[in-house]
């Protein structure tokens, strides 16, 4: 139940992280406390009709935690109805509650509005009632997560939900969906937000080595192994552990990794000495788990493990209230905070794409648009999606260094011979004269000639062609 939200930093901007709270809308209730120089918030259940009961204290098993070594670990009952807060000190609890100047006697109970402070010991709380559009314009997490769509809000929402607690998270979505994002927001707005957070990509390493990075090694344990080295399990110690694409992971590696969940111990490689480690593991995934475990691709004991709670990332073909905000986004870090121009056809041909690759394929796209558009107005032209037209000769704006377009080479250089010969000596001069006009620049080069940098990789290997075609052809 426990939803904290941190409040201890600025917000960039507007556009970043700005909350719709126009008319209509519904109620929300939240408890602000105030500790030493930090706000905490934490959102009340949202029925405004209903009384609520919650408890307060320093112990972690209260409704509402709050750890001030003023607080008693069973301190007050809060009672919220109509409009009012109702404040009763726990029976045996020493520590003070005040309401204004009154002290609360531990078989007495005092009622405020909402928005009147009362105090438990040296923490000063207050009860407020917002009211929220149901259209929220854009929000940021501290994972740097921006959303306008109900099916993100709902995702986020169990963000909120899960992340005080110390179960394992299961967060599962399409590649490029930000689960890393979602992963980072789960540790910062939990007790372990100071400590540390890592993450790995299970799929990057072989599994002998991905043993060795997780669980550490002792020197002369293998070949190499020069000297001891800890783990990221040990890295993490009292923080967090991503470990993306899980289900990766091979058979053997799966059980070790079991272990450590189930135990709360790890032994490095070559080790006899286990060590115990006090970690959060989030996973994530674009795989089906369940279905890897019918096909015994996945261990059952481990998946119960991982998938303590799971959060689903819808992916962006299914939020598309969200596309045009992520697509300012992307084009205002490249312009470096200006504001950019997207054409009606630019944002409804965004709007038809299917976005395979999501959230991380709309960033390139925004920021090979900007690039091309030499920051000017983004028309379709310049986001080069599958069956658009492809910008095939830009001119000065993409960069100064590449200030003119490429000139076609005469045709008279290319005459003599059959018309596949004749085309082949034209697209070798054509990539001849991009390659020395980005100095060798393989990448300004492609864009230049209006097609993939990998597509102009294999014609330069094709053509025998070096990154100083000039010089070998002479």
């Amino acid at each position: 139940m426990n939803r904290f939200e941190r409040d201890d930093e600025e917000p960039t901007n507007l556009n970043d992280t700005e909350v719709g709270a126009g008319r209509g809308g519904v109620r929300r209730r939240v408890l602000e406390a105030y500790i030493q120089s930090e706000r905490i918030r934490f959102e009340l259940p949202d029925s405004t009709d209903k009384t609520v009961t919650l408890s307060l204290g320093r112990s972690r098993s209260n409704d509402v935690s709050l750890q001030d070594p003023t607080v008693s670990r069973q301190h007050a009952i809060l009672t919220l109805r109509d409009g009012w807060v109702s404040i009763r000190r726990v029976e045996g609890s020493r520590a003070r509650l005040r309401v204004g100047s009154t002290a609360v006697d531990s078989d007495g109970e005092v009622s405020v509005a909402l928005g009147a402070p009362f105090a438990l010991g040296d923490v000063v709380l207050v009860v407020r009632e917002e009211r929220v559009s149901p259209t929220t314009s854009a929000v940021q997490t501290q994972g740097g997560i921006l959303f306008r769509s109900s099916s993100m809000q709902v995702a986020l929402a169990m963000v909120d939900r899960v992340a005080p607690s110390a179960v394992n998270v299961l967060v599962r979505g399409e590649t490029g969906t930000g689960k890393e994002l979602v992963a980072r927001a789960i540790h910062d707005r939990s007790p372990r937000a100071r400590q540390p957070f890592i993450a790995i990509n299970c799929a990057a390493l072989p599994p002998n080595l991905l043993e060795a990075e997780l669980f550490g090694f002792e020197r002369g344990a293998f070949s190499g192994a020069v000297a001891s080295k800890p783990g990221l399990f040990e890295a993490a110690h009292q923080g967090t552990l991503m470990l993306d694409e899980i289900g990766e992971l091979a058979l053997d590696v799966q059980a070790k990794l079991l272990r450590v969940l189930e135990s709360g111990e790890i032994l490095r490689v070559g080790s006899v000495k286990p060590r115990v480690v006090d970690v959060r593991v989030v996973s994530a995934t674009h795989r089906d788990l369940a279905a890897m475990v019918e096909a015994g691709t996945f261990r059952r004991d481990l998946f119960y493990r991982v998938h303590g709670v799971s959060v689903e990332l819808p992916p962006l073909r299914e939020r598309l209230d969200d596309l045009e905000l992520l697509a300012v986004h992307f084009a205002k870090v490249v312009l470096r905070g200006e504001e950019p121009v997207l054409s009606a056809q630019a944002l409804e041909a965004l709007r038809r794409h299917r976005w395979p690759g999501n959230a991380r394929e709309l960033r390139n796209v925004m920021e090979r648009a900007v690039l091309l558009s030499g920051g000017g107005r983004i028309d379709v032209v310049h986001l080069q999606l599958p069956n658009q037209p492809a910008p095939a000769m830009l001119n000065a704006r993409v960069d100064a260094s590449v200030a003119n377009t490429v000139a076609p080479p005469a045709l008279g250089a290319a005459t003599g011979g059959s018309l596949k010969e004749n085309l082949r000596a034209i697209e070798r001069e054509q990539i001849i004269a991009a390659l020395e006009q980005c100095g060798g620049n393989q990448s300004q080069a492609a864009i230049l000639l209006g097609m993939p940098r990998r597509t102009l990789v294999a014609k330069i290997a094709e053509l025998g062609l070096t990154k100083s075609p000039r010089a070998k052809r002479e």
